[in-house]
């Protein structure tokens, strides 16, 4: 999917997830592509639904203010400051 400058976001989803799917598995591609279709399909819409309650309640202002509570602690740092 990589052959040419465009570049599918959901092209390459689904090719690692079917990767991912058949290598989990030891199954070959062809036999993975249908049952890893089928729990990628139902993970998008898990995740459109999620995504269209979070939108219903915020239209309807049904959301709740809670207080945070906050905590400080001592630490102590060992090494330079790097990221990885």
């Amino acid at each position: 999917m990589k052959s040419n400058l465009y570049m599918s976001e959901l092209g390459e989803s689904l090719d690692t997830a079917l990767h991912g799917y058949a290598a989990a598995r030891g199954v070959a591609l062809d036999d993975a592509v249908l049952p890893m279709l089928e729990r990628y399909m139902a993970e998008l819409a898990d995740g459109i639904l999620a995504t269209y309650a979070s939108a219903q309640m915020v239209m309807a202002r049904d959301t709740q203010s809670l207080g945070v509570v906050s905590s400080r602690c001592r630490a102590v740092r060992l090494g330079s400051e790097m990221y990885v």
